[in-house]
């Protein structure tokens, strides 16, 4: 799983911030740096539990479509293997073989930082111009949850989706949502949030893909939207073994890249050739979340007091863990307003939301860390959301600081 280490305890992806650090030319001249269509730069911050994997998914690459004059491949990989020396490399054929040319060399830093994300997309950048620039970022992941935060599990007394809980145990851990790094034995970085991860980015992308747990937020999309175009994650959990990228990259050079594609491959990849059968994916146009966050904030202006007295549990949830962060967001919506009274908002929501995700699919269950949970297909629309539980302050006051919070006003500007 891309998320969880410690037993039952999850790891958040971490970024942590270091000084600035110069970076070592290995291969090409100013000369050779020529503007393609696209480069995809695929960030692997794998110098944890997952660097089996992402040796194994840069080998698929190296099995599956490799551009030539229509743009660029470029990894970024940092990997337990090799802590010391994360490496920026060009996947390129010669006479028809794949060649994974290491073009530069950086000296040592944590691959979850935000200046190590900035500087890998900055070289890649200057090196390998495009016209669209695209980012993968590989690694583990828990959606927008805060920095340092880890809710307990509760005692079996308490409800796990949060409708009675008396009090929410908080332990501070060294986690984040994007990514982990292990700084010598010690699993010791502080982490970046969604927030950190926007500002972090240094251009606009054409897209974005995390191949990442739990990254299929509407906060995490929402966050984002003016730094990318369109985001492929999943709401749930991703297997250890990620995006088939033996797949995928023959319709990302497409002269249009066709990014519904790219969702299929992974939808029919865990569904059909994958014995774990888990796995859940969508598309999202960020250009169009505007309108949605709009109904979203009239829903909830008129529906905000119910929120409190929804059975969480009855909502269709993705997580394998127990905890109440991540909801589909449509079923979430469809309960919250369940009274009937206001059905041209209701249509409109709909309406906006199929706007937003473009392509939606999941496998019948999906086995986590944690446990099995059914998908309903009924209720399954792409997306995650937080439905804030009154009783977790912790969290909420992370909360109210996303963008997506900031303009739907879930938790009230009253209520901080």
């Amino acid at each position: 799983m891309k998320r969880g280490l410690f037993g039952t305890y999850f790891v958040l992806l971490a970024l942590v911030a270091f000084a600035a650090v110069s970076c070592e030319a290995v291969v090409g001249e100013e000369k050779e740096f020529e503007t393609k269509e696209k480069t995809v730069l695929v960030y692997i911050a794998g110098n944890n539990s997952l660097a089996s994997h992402a040796l194994e998914n840069i080998e698929q690459m190296k099995k599956g479509y490799i551009p030539d004059k229509d743009g660029n491949i470029v990894i970024y990989s940092h990997v337990a293997e090799d802590p010391d020396h994360p490496v920026l490399i060009h996947l390129r054929q010669t006479e028809g073989q794949p060649v994974l040319d290491t073009v530069y060399k950086f000296p040592y830093q944590s691959s979850v930082a935000t200046e190590s994300l900035t500087s890998a997309m900055k070289v890649t950048q200057t090196m390998f111009p495009a016209d669209e620039m695209s980012l993968i970022l590989w690694s583990h992941g828990l959606g927008w949850v805060p920095v340092g935060y880890f809710a307990d599990s509760p005692s079996p007394d308490d409800d796990l989706y949060g409708e009675n809980f008396a009090s929410v145990i908080h332990e501070r851990m060294p986690n984040s949502y994007f990514g982990h790094d292990y700084i010598g034995d010690s699993l010791n970085v502080p982490g970046m949030e969604v927030t950190a991860l926007a500002k972090a980015i240094p251009y606009e992308l054409e897209f974005l893909i995390f191949d990442a747990c739990n990254m299929g937020n509407v906060e995490v999309a929402y966050q984002l939207r003016n730094k990318t175009k369109y985001v492929i994650s999943s709401p749930t959990e991703i297997m250890g073994t990620g995006f088939p990228y033996h797949k995928i990259m023959k319709h990302i050079f497409k002269e249009k890249s066709d990014l519904k594609a790219v969702a299929q491959e992974y939808y029919n990849y865990y569904m059909y050739e994958s014995s774990s059968r888990s796995g859940t994916i969508s598309l999202v146009d960020c250009s169009r979340l505007g309108e949605l966050a709009a109904v979203t904030a009239d829903i909830f202006n008129i529906y905000r007091d119910g929120i409190i007295s929804l059975k969480k549990s009855g909502i269709q949830t993705f997580s394998t863990f127990g905890k109440h962060w991540f909801h589909d967001f449509e079923d979430f919506i469809n309960q919250l307003t369940a009274d009937g009274k206001n059905p041209a908002l209701i249509q409109a929501f709909r309406q906006a939301l199929a706007e937003v995700v473009l392509y939606k699919a999941a496998t019948p269950t999906f086995s986590g860390q944690g446990s099995t949970i059914t998908i309903d297909p009924n209720r399954y629309c792409g997306l995650s959301s937080y439905i804030t539980c009154p009783h977790d302050e912790d969290i909420n006051k992370s909360y109210i600081k996303l963008d997506w919070n900031k303009d739907v006003q879930m938790i009230a500007e009253e209520e901080k």
